[in-house]
Parts: C-alpha cells; sequence; structure tokens
C-alpha cells in the first residue's frame, strides 16, 4: 500500500533514491522501502524502530516525508559504504554436477558434455533435450550482502528450430513474517532457431527488503511435442551483483 503516491528521487549524501515510498509493517511500525540500495534504507527504518518513532502512515503527507528523511540524511544516518562489484563465472568446468542440478519432467533429460568439444569456452557444457515434456539445468548463486541487485546471462546453442526455452529467476526472500521463502522473480521466454551459441539475459533482480539471501537461476527447454525432438546446449554463465 503506498502511501500519497511517490515521494520522487532526491539525493542524500551523493545516494541517489528513486522511486521511494512509505508503507505499514505488519505489526504497526512505518518502515521506509524502496527498490534499490535496500541495505540503507533497512538502516533508516531500524533508526525509526530503535528511537522508538511511531510515524503515522495516513497522515504522512509527500511535502512531510521529504523533510523527515532530508533531516534524517543530514545527521548522516544514511552513510554507508559504496556497493562493490561480486561476479561469479561458470563454464560448466570441473564437475558441473556439483554446481548445477537437472529439472526433467515427461521424457525430458538434461547433462554435460565433458570434453567433447561441444563447448563454446573450455572444455565442458550442460545440454537439455525433450519432446513430450521438457527438463532444466539450474544453479544457485548467494546474494552478496553487500549488493543490491544482481544481473546474469549464460549462453545457449539451439541444435534445432523454434526452440522454446524458459529463463527464470527465483529469490530467497523473507516474507511479512521475516521467514525466508522461495518465491519467482524473474521470467523471461526465447523462441529460438538452430545456429550457434547466443547469450540470453535472465534480467536484474533487486534485493528485497529486509535482504535477498540467494538466487536461484534455471534454465529451461520446452520438448515439441510427438515427433518435435528439441535440443540445446549451454555455456558461460555469467553473473553480476553490484
Amino acid at each position: 500500500m503506498t502511501v500519497n503516491g511517490t515521494l520522487r528521487a532526491f539525493n542524500a549524501v551523493n545516494v541517489p533514491f528513486t522511486d521511494l515510498w512509505l508503507e505499514p509493517c505488519p505489526k504497526g511500525r512505518t518502515l521506509v522501502i524502496a527498490g534499490a540500495h535496500h541495505r540503507l534504507l533497512y538502516s533508516l527504518s531500524r533508526h525509526f524502530h530503535e528511537e522508538g518513532i511511531a510515524l503515522t502512515v495516513k497522515r504522512l503527507s509527500v511535502r512531510l516525508g521529504v523533510v523527515l528523511l532530508s533531516a534524517i540524511a543530514s545527521l548522516g544516518l544514511l552513510t554507508g559504504p559504496a556497493h562493490a562489484d561480486t561476479t561469479f563465472d561458470d563454464s560448466f568446468e570441473g564437475n558441473p554436477a556439483d554446481r548445477w542440478g537437472g529439472i526433467p519432467w515427461g521424457d525430458g533429460s538434461n547433462g554435460f558434455d565433458i570434453g567433447r568439444g561441444l563447448a563454446r569456452t573450455g572444455a565442458n557444457n550442460g545440454w537439455l533435450l525433450a519432446e513430450n515434456g521438457g527438463s532444466a539445468l539450474a544453479r544457485g548463486v548467494g546474494f552478496p550482502n553487500s549488493a543490491g541487485q544482481c544481473a546474469a546471462q549464460i549462453y545457449v546453442k539451439p541444435s534445432t528450430d523454434n526452440t522454446f526455452m524458459v529463463l527464470e529467476v527465483w529469490g530467497l526472500d523473507p516474507n511479512s513474517s521475516g521467514v525466508y521463502e522461495w518465491r519467482r522473480r524473474n521470467y523471461a521466454e526465447y523462441n529460438l532457431n538452430a545456429g550457434s551459441y547466443q547469450a540470453l539475459g535472465f534480467g536484474t533482480t533487486a534485493s528485497t527488503f529486509g535482504g535477498t539471501r540467494e538466487l536461484h537461476y534455471r534454465v529451461f527447454l520446452h520438448g515439441g511435442g510427438s515427433g518435435q525432438l528439441k535440443m540445446a546446449r549451454l555455456d558461460d554463465f555469467f553473473a553480476r551483483c553490484w
């Protein structure tokens, strides 16, 4: 429930805030939430709570909100270290089964080409195969405490035309009670023809208020039905968090 629309962007201690709004938490305290810079906003809401400040959300105007947040910024409560980039590279080298799990259904299957000369880089790659069903390969990435968002991509080489693939991102996020649970955060569909390796993006996933602990990246291939066997190879997964 947003209150009085959106408090537009302003700079506090050289930190940009965008799409900022005020929202009540389930127990009646008021928390300040935004899609980005969640850790700074978390510090702000903690300060409210620790100082015993209770805001009546329905009576808080946009003008008062900006004045209040600006005043808190002037006290240095929003200062903090800059987010450092963290990257994850996975080219299926070594034993990829230690990092990637399979999700088959119907007649779908998945696996790895080890040293077969079919990889985009290195020696190994993954593969997905299905006709009446589908399959996926998936791996997790720990969400760095210092990061506010992560973006990822993977290279895919379809062996068949009209190969329908879905990329999903699931986040381990706290619910309204503070209990961590998995929920789907990103979804992208691709219809690909046979060809060389091409980069597919998972999109950018921001940490939720309270802190996302882990992201689970999943690459799905759907079979084309009877007589329409579909296959694709995967390589060079890359994720960047900042």
